[in-house]
């Protein structure tokens, strides 16, 4: 295994960390439930606000 240092990329997110799995899960319940039913061919990004701070 190496280790690697995150923090650079951490402090680029809005959020101010890496994104975990839990987070990702929130999004996959969303998707997999009856509220996402009608939620149909979208990109959904879940990057912690990464992609507006560029």
């Amino acid at each position: 295994a190496v280790n690697f240092d995150y923090s650079f990329i951490a402090e680029s997110i809005p959020r101010k960390r890496i994104g975990s799995p839990e987070d990702i899960a929130g999004l996959c319940l969303y998707l997999c439930s009856r509220a996402g039913a009608y939620t149909v061919g979208e990109t959904i990004t879940c990057d912690g606000g990464a992609v507006n701070a560029t």
